[in-house]
């Protein structure tokens, strides 16, 4: 009490030397609520920019014992009187390449790091697929997207009030921030751009600018935004956003989109580059996807801006994260986001399937499967089932290393499903690769070629009769080689009339042609022989014998 009262006097001492003490500040005031311990004296200290107001304070708010004052009393401050000082902004989370000109470096630029805090002055910028989050001296945090210049014109707090001043100016690129609700009167938190100024009190929203800094984007998703340009007040209200044009004041807010309909459940990923599609929005003319590895989205792993509803992701790790998808419209603003989790299992990298080709049409009874052979990989599983569903399994096996395969026993005609996963050093299995079909048809075997029929003037060839829809193929020469042949026809009976032959020794052969135009192998060639001097009436002499050549 005793040195409260010296120093009282002393400050009143110091006053009358210097005259009578500052004017009443006109303008907005701050309420502080006295606690106990607090004089007009330690308030004045802790919070005034000169001690020398403390006379007007105690006059301005009527307090007749600058000793006693009661705990819970509101006193009225002049922001004027407030003492302003320097806070950092804290970087808390970093993705991608960001850099900073530092002013009490000398404005040297350099690459940032986590943690690391900024001041007033200082420049950040980030690369085209990096982004970063700053955190500000009042828990307000800011999230400075790719692509983007950002400079802080003024961070300041006033002293213990709660009450910051923070001032920044977007020079390119897009920001999203979500400002803590305002402590007092002179608490500001305001974005410039090239072609407008955006100031709020406690709210969430996103702005954007054109690199040539022409137009400029605002997007509120809660709370009230002021927009400023060309000396023009627009308040948007949470739901809307706005164009200004550089030198214009700001447009008519417009309604924000809906949330893209991400309802339907993404699930399980396992191929690279994995892809996301979701219904498309009406009043759309682009989408912005995001992936990150949080539901906060604190650092960006992927951003896109997609003409079409589907995303078609980069190579990330196997994990799980977060997709955010908002519409944007003719006029660039963007709308609400949808959000939906999805697990990425992609690993090991499934091979590509070599052999056979899909729905092709194999004619061994044991064909060989064949795939190619993934870096890291030490073995494959190889499931082969008669249905698409791989519940009818006939194999089942997970210790094949080499990347090839044949079943161990004769399939039986008829279509099959095949599927083959990677197996790494440590046991864990990957997806498998798309399943493939295949259809097995034995060789169509070679007709038996019956004995010829004799006519007056021309002889039948004739050879048994294959499948439905089945053809032939019938070769004659002279020569046992067929070379070259003197009949050579594709048919689709079973036989084949010659007129009128020269006598002598002949070849035949026949093939048979299956109804997806596979020719099975020629039968045993056949010799004939028709006597010199026969007539095909008297021509009980023709020899009919097989060849074997």
């Amino acid at each position: 009490m005793i040195r409260d009262r010296w120093r009282a006097q002393v400050l009143l001492t110091t006053a009358l030397l210097l005259g009578s003490g500052p004017a009443l500040a006109q303008g907005p005031e701050w309420l502080y609520t006295v606690r106990p311990g607090d004089t007009i004296w330690s308030i004045s200290d802790r919070y005034l920019v000169s001690m020398r107001y403390w006379q007007e304070l105690q006059r301005m708010n009527q307090v007749s014992d600058p000793h006693r004052l009661p705990p819970g009393k509101r006193l009225r401050v002049p922001i004027a009187w407030l003492a302003l000082q320097p806070v950092p902004v804290t970087v808390v989370a970093l993705g991608g390449e960001v850099r900073a000109r530092v002013l009490r470096e000398g404005g040297a630029e350099r690459t940032v790091q986590a943690g690391e805090r900024l001041h007033a002055g200082d420049e950040l910028s980030t690369a085209a697929d990096a982004n970063a989050v700053l955190e500000f001296a009042d828990g307000s945090r800011l999230h400075l997207r790719g692509g983007s210049t950002l400079v802080l014109d003024t961070v300041s707090a006033y002293r213990d009030s709660g009450m910051t001043d923070t001032r920044l100016r977007l020079q390119s690129g897009r920001l999203d921030t979500r400002t803590h609700p305002a402590e007092g009167p002179a608490t500001r938190f305001q974005i410039e751009t090239p072609a407008a100024v955006s100031a709020v009190r406690g709210t969430d929203y996103r702005v954007g600018v054109t690199a040539a800094g022409e137009r400029a984007l605002t997007e509120v998703l809660s709370g009230r935004v002021r927009v400023t340009g060309a000396g023009v007040d627009h308040t948007v209200d949470a739901g809307f956003g706005t164009v200004t044009v550089r030198g214009q004041a700001p447009q008519r807010p417009r309604p924000l989109l809906p949330a893209p309909d991400l309802s339907a459940p993404v699930a399980l990923l396992d191929r690279l580059p994995f892809q996301i599609a979701w219904p498309e929005l009406a009043g759309v003319v682009a989408y912005r996807a995001q992936v990150a590895a949080s539901e906060r989205f604190d650092v960006l792993l992927a951003e896109r801006v997609t003409p079409s509803p589907r995303l078609l992701g980069p190579d990330l790790a196997d994990g799980q994260y977060w997709l955010r998808v908002r519409g944007i419209d003719e006029a660039g603003i963007e709308g609400y986001s949808g959000i939906t989790p999805f697990v990425l299992n992609a690993r090991p990298v499934p091979p590509i399937v070599v052999a056979p080709p899909p729905e092709a049409t194999v004619r061994e009874p044991q064909p060989e499967l064949a795939w190619s052979r993934p870096e890291g990989v030490a073995g494959y599983r190889l499931q082969i089932a008669r249905d698409a569903a791989f519940q009818d399994l006939i194999s089942d096996l997970d210790e094949i290393r080499a990347g090839r395969h044949r079943p161990a026993t004769a399939l039986t005609p008829g279509a099959y499903h095949w599927r083959v996963a990677s197996i790494a050093a440590d046991g864990e299995q990957g997806p498998f690769a798309d399943p493939q079909r295949f259809t097995f048809r034995p060789v169509p075997p070679s007709p038996t070629v019956a004995a010829p029929e004799l006519a007056e003037k021309d002889v039948v060839f004739r050879w048994s009769a294959g499948l439905p829809g089945q053809q032939y193929r019938f070769q004659l020469a002279r020569d046992p080689a067929f070379d070259p042949p003197l009949v050579d026809r594709q048919l689709s009976e079973a036989h084949y009339r010659l007129q009128g032959p020269v006598p002598g020794i002949y070849y035949l052969r026949v093939a048979t042609i299956d109804v997806d135009g596979y020719a099975g192998p020629f039968g045993p060639p056949q010799q004939v022989t028709i006597p010199v001097g026969s007539t095909l009436p008297l021509m009980l002499m023709l020899l009919f014998g097989v060849l074997m050549l």
